[in-house]
Parts: C-alpha cells; sequence; structure tokens
C-alpha cells in the first residue's frame, strides 16, 4: 500500500499497480468535464458541418459505414482506429474492494462518453474538410476557407488552386480535430520515457488533469 511504497517496501508492479489506482482516482473526477467536450465540436466547425456530423453519427449507431465524398468510406470507429484519433484505453484497473467498485463503477460512463466523443469529433473533422474544400473549389470565402483548411490539415494549402483532398487528408483532419477538441495527444511528439511501462502511465492521462 502506500506505506509500503514511502518506506520502499514494494517491487515494481507494486508501483505500477498504485500508479495505475492513483491515476484512476485522478481520471474518476474528469466525466462531467469529458461529457461537455462536443461544445469544442461546435465551436471548431461550421453549424452545418456539426449538425451533418451529429445526424450521421446517429445514423450510424448501429456500426455503418460513412461515405466521405467518395474518397473514404469507414465507421466512425474505424476512422477513428486509422486516423490515429484513438486514445490509449481507458486504464482497467485490477484489485477488488469497495473502493476498487467505486473506481470500476465511475470509469464506466467516462469510456462511454470518450469513445463516443473520439468518433464524433473524428467524423466532424472529415466533413470539416470537405466543406472547405467545397467552399474553395466554389469561390467562397477562399482566403478564409484555406485558413482554415491549412490549420485543420497542419500543411499549406493554396487557395488558387483547385483542391482535391485524398483519403489520408480526410484522416488527417480527423485526427487533427480530435486533437484540438478532445484529450488527445500526438503519439509521434510523446519523448521516449513515455513508451515504456511507468513512463505510459504518466502520460495516459496526462491531459485530463
Amino acid at each position: 500500500d502506500y506505506a509500503d511504497i514511502v518506506e520502499g517496501k514494494f517491487q515494481p508492479n507494486d508501483l505500477i499497480k498504485f500508479l495505475k489506482q492513483a491515476q484512476t482516482l485522478k481520471l474518476s473526477t474528469s466525466f462531467i468535464r469529458n461529457v461537455g467536450q462536443p461544445v469544442n465540436i461546435a465551436l471548431a466547425t461550421d453549424l452545418p458541418v456539426f449538425a451533418r456530423s451529429l445526424h450521421t453519427m446517429l445514423r450510424s449507431l448501429g456500426g455503418g459505414e460513412i461515405d466521405f465524398g467518395g474518397r473514404l468510406k469507414l465507421t466512425p470507429e474505424q476512422l477513428v482506429i486509422e486516423s490515429g484519433a484513438a486514445n490509449i484505453r481507458i486504464l482497467e484497473t485490477e484489485g477488488s474492494g469497495r473502493i476498487q467498485k467505486f473506481l470500476d463503477f465511475i470509469l464506466k460512463p467516462l469510456t462511454k462518453t470518450e469513445n463516443i466523443n473520439r468518433r464524433f469529433s473524428s467524423v466532424a473533422g472529415a466533413y470539416q474538410a470537405l466543406a472547405l474544400e467545397k467552399a474553395i473549389n466554389n469561390g467562397v470565402n477562399v482566403d478564409a476557407s484555406a485558413r482554415k483548411l491549412s490549420s485543420l490539415l497542419g500543411k499549406q494549402i493554396d487557395g488558387t488552386q483547385k483542391i482535391n483532398l485524398t483519403a489520408d487528408d480526410l484522416k488527417r483532419a480527423a485526427f487533427n480535430m480530435s486533437k484540438a477538441t478532445q484529450f488527445g495527444y500526438d503519439p509521434a511528439r510523446m519523448p521516449w520515457a513515455a513508451s515504456t511501462q511507468l513512463g505510459s502511465l504518466a502520460f495516459q492521462f496526462k491531459s485530463y488533469g
């Protein structure tokens, strides 16, 4: 327990288990904040895109595929995975007792809202990219649309030329929208230590703090 850890009477596995419990308790307080994440999506997208994304999400609850402009056809869950927008799986705690049962109970709604938010933000990101592409190609608010699309894709977009987004572009938009509106992180930018067993625990819920 905590006293053994302070006194140095622990094994590496004991420390890992202790950190898991501490991170789970911290994570359990994030549920209310997590529920409100769709507001961030609404602020980051155009209203028609938000409405379309919400409608599409409701229609695809059974696992149906979404056709993104004929360039990408995936279920919301597949889009999250293939875009890299999926966060590390919500911590599955170990142990028993009243505290453990309480933590397991409070983590269930957080897991559900986190999964929904990831799918929603990813779908919204892909739709937002398509909407900006259409605006640029139709000559509507070209400069502003090009700036938004550049930010969403993480690369410079020339609004003076016709845009033809690829499947990879849509996946990148899904990832960046998720990262901007949810509790995400970019795995490519994580330090080496984060890939270790102890390091992963330290970074796993860093953005939930």
